[in-house]
């Protein structure tokens, strides 16, 4: 029979149980055994209570989980999270054990616990509301409606009564009504050892002068006021409801305008005349923006070189002018002109940026050709995707007929499957009970020899200890001797320590003297030097300007006429390219197959033309989408520019090579 001051200790025990326990690492069985044998002997019956309660937590657990965690979070926000297992464990009595525990039993068991936290847990759990509405249907997610409705929902409606009268004495109790003070149970007197050790007398500590606070000032009353954001924002709350209001009722109201035509050509001219009227009488204090300054007339900004810039830039020009005399040594001593060459070069260059431009119009003319095309077939792609549909509808259905008797064929496995499990489980008590009587015998066993193990390990480290004592003692009696620790110092005399170089303090301070002296003679001397290179290089620097300034002169010239020769090449390309023959052909084709895709687009049917675009791209859209593409690609090409230009170079300096060599032979 268990004892009435022990219903605390069982819920305690089973709490801790589940604290400890955790799925991923053990079995819940290993783990039950282990957390009994560290309990001790314990009654048989209190036995049979932990273990049920624990298997059946760990069982029904996803249904606990749904009670409890509804509780901490709606009434039960301001519990610990320590104490989950506990509200677990009552919710399991009353869930799954109040038929076979019985009501007197339960309600001892809930008035060893804390009043209020029970109080408050079974006002929220026996609710029936909460039972038929939100439980149910959470329980309906994890098992069969049948299950729910025969273990969960029968039972607790048939002892709700017996609950409620639970819940109402627990109020009782909290109101202080009709409760008779229990007789405290009196501790024994237990006999202590007399504490012998006299105490040394304490100094009486100087009393410290008490600090005077100042006055504090009262709190300002707008402490206590509502802030007027609040109104405000109320305010503003109740505007923008009744404006969704009146929007709401105007769009109910006018649901059915949108058959309206649109306004007439006279409303719209009149409309553009007041808003044209309107504009003009808001230009009486319009400030005029002032023209944008000539480019032509205004010199280019100096930019001011550095040092750096000027000697990179004059060795570049002086390269320049030791390759221009090495050419005319060449010519003097009989070497062939370049010019012939240089024209031939031309010549490449130009027939290269001509079938450049000629493949670029014939890639343009392609993508329009390309574009018209796609819109053609548009309309048998369209058609195609129709029987495809069809087929896969067909398919689909005959796909869910086969789920269908699928789904139906596993539902009747998994009710057998219930049915056996709900049988083995029991056959498994007389099992577990012979198991943990083979398991009690091995914990006694262990803890006897665990007991011989601690006296042999305790003898061992008194002796240890004893050892380390004696030593303690001997070095202790070590640093008592006392030591000489003065020392005498001699400025004059050397550290003896047998080195070759070994000199006294006052020999070091002189050879240091004379270092010091010997430095400021060499940066005398350095200072000489740098004010020297300094003087050198200025003039470096304006020679080089000079020279700078002459070649800039004379490649400005000759940037100008390279210019005008340029715009004379690029438009005798654009003639050509206008006149080539190929060029035509694809700008006749593109034009018959505009003139087809339009014949198209006017006797297509009603389900295809909704798929097509409503507004065909007229021929100037088309013509700057592709002249963008075209653009694009350019650029692309200018990037890739060095390695094509490459190739035809390669050609030229080939050429060139031969033409010098036929010259010189």
């Amino acid at each position: 029979m268990i004892m009435a001051q022990a219903y605390k200790d069982l819920i305690a025990s089973v709490k801790k149980i589940l604290d400890t326990f955790d799925e991923n690492s053990v079995a819940s069985e290993t783990h039950l055994e282990e957390s009994l044998a560290s309990f001790g002997p314990i009654d048989e019956t209190e036995e049979i209570f932990i273990t049920n309660a624990f298997s059946d937590c760990v069982q029904y657990s996803k249904a606990l989980k749904v009670i409890v965690d509804a509780f901490y979070a709606r009434d039960g926000k301001i519990m610990l999270n320590s104490e989950k297992h506990m509200y677990t464990v009552f919710a399991y009595l009353m869930l799954l054990a109040y038929k076979d525990i019985g009501s007197s039993w339960f309600n001892k068991c809930v008035l060893s616990h804390h009043t209020k936290k029970m109080y408050t847990f079974f006002q929220f759990a026996t609710d029936e509301k909460h039972i038929l509405t939100w439980m149910k249907d959470e329980w309906n997610k994890l098992y069969d409606t049948s299950f729910v409705q025969e273990h969960f929902i029968n039972p607790l409606q048939r002892h709700l009564p017996e609950l409620r009268n639970l819940v109402d004495s627990l109020k009782d109790k909290l109101d202080n009504k009709n409760q008779l003070k229990e007789p405290k149970e009196i501790p024994k007197t237990n006999s202590k050892p007399f504490n012998l050790t006299e105490v040394k007398p304490r100094k009486i500590p100087m009393p410290q002068p008490i600090p005077k606070m100042p006055k504090c000032k009262d709190a300002p009353e707008v402490i206590y006021k509502q802030p007027e954001e609040f109104e405000n924002l109320q305010k503003i709350s109740k505007e923008n409801r009744r404006y969704a209001e009146k929007r709401l009722m105007d769009a109910t109201r006018s649901q059915f305008s949108c058959a309206n035509t649109a306004p007439s050509d006279k409303t719209v001219e009149k409309r553009e005349n007041i808003l044209n009227e309107r504009n003009a009488e808001l230009k009486f204090n319009m400030s005029k923006a002032h023209p944008l300054p000539s480019v032509s007339g205004r010199q280019k900004p100096v930019v001011r070189l550095n040092a750096a810039a000027i000697l990179r830039e004059g060795e570049r020009y002086r390269k320049v002018q030791e390759e221009e005399w090495e050419k005319l040594v060449k010519l003097e001593s009989g070497y062939g002109d370049s010019d012939q060459f240089d024209n031939w070069q031309n010549r490449v260059k130009e027939q290269d940026e001509l079938d450049a431009k000629l493949e670029a119009e014939r890639r343009r003319m392609s993508g329009k050709i390309a574009y018209e095309e796609a819109i053609i077939a548009k309309k048998e792609q369209i058609e195609q995707k129709k029987v495809e549909v069809q087929q896969m509808k067909k398919e689909a259905r005959k796909l869910m007929h086969i789920y269908m008797l699928k789904k139906l064929d596993m539902e009747e496995s998994q009710k057998h499957k219930v049915k056996n499990v709900q049988d083995s489980h029991q056959n498994a008590q007389e099992a577990k009970r012979k198991v943990r009587e083979y398991k009690a015998g091995i914990v006694k066993q262990v803890a006897e020899e665990r007991k011989e193990l601690m006296e042999r390990a305790l003898k061992e480290a008194e002796e240890e200890m004893m050892k380390k004592m004696e030593l303690i003692r001997e070095i202790r009696a070590l640093e008592a001797v006392p030591k000489q620790r003065e020392k005498l110092v001699d400025l004059t005399s050397t550290p003896g320590h047998g080195l070759l170089t070994e000199m006294s303090v006052a020999e070091l301070r002189e050879r240091l003297t004379w270092l010091r002296v010997e430095q400021k003679e060499k940066e005398e001397e350095r200072r000489d030097q740098i004010f020297a290179s300094k003087q050198a290089k200025d003039q470096l620097l304006i020679d080089t300007i000079d020279t700078i300034s002459k070649h800039r002169n004379e490649l400005s010239k000759a940037a100008a006429m390279k210019l005008e020769q340029k715009k004379v090449t690029r438009l005798q390309t654009d003639t050509d390219v206008k006149s080539n023959s190929k060029i035509n052909a694809l700008q006749q084709r593109l034009d018959d197959l505009r003139l087809q895709r339009k014949e198209t687009y006017n006797h297509l049917g009603h389900g295809v033309a909704k798929q097509l675009p409503k507004k065909l791209p007229s021929g100037n859209k088309s013509d700057t989408r592709l002249a963008q593409i075209e653009k694009g690609k350019e650029k692309k090409d200018n990037r890739l520019g060095p390695s094509i230009h490459s190739k035809s170079a390669q050609r030229i300096a080939t050429a060139g090579r031969q033409t010098a060599l036929a010259a010189f032979s």
